[in-house]
Order: structure tokens, then sequence, then C-alpha cells
């Protein structure tokens, strides 16, 4: 699975962090993000796995 940013979306516009047992990505300076639930859970039975994170400019 993969997440991927619109064209107007660089990477230094991503604040990445991490809540508890999920990945967090904001949009520096917006509400907006999208958080990965149970990304950094150890129990190997994760339903939420994420294997790309992609910009438009190829990063």
């Amino acid at each position: 699975d993969a997440i991927e940013f619109a064209s107007d979306i660089l990477p230094g516009d991503i604040v990445v962090t991490r809540s508890y047992d999920d990945l967090v990505l904001a949009l520096n300076g917006s509400a907006d993000k999208i958080t990965v639930s149970s990304y950094f859970s150890n129990d190997g039975d994760n339903a939420y796995k994420l294997d790309e994170i992609r910009f438009a400019d190829g990063t």
C-alpha cells in the first residue's frame, strides 16, 4: 500500500510524527493529517501496512 501526495505538496511540507503506535503525516501549517493506525505495532498482524510514501517530484 502507498500514500501519494498531490503535486502541490512537497516532502518539506509534511511533518512526520509518532503517536503511540500510529504514524502521523501532517501538512505543515494546516490541520490536515493522515494517520496510519498501528504502523509501529509489533504484533505482526497489522492490517494497515504501508510500503511507500510518494510525492509527485519522485521522492
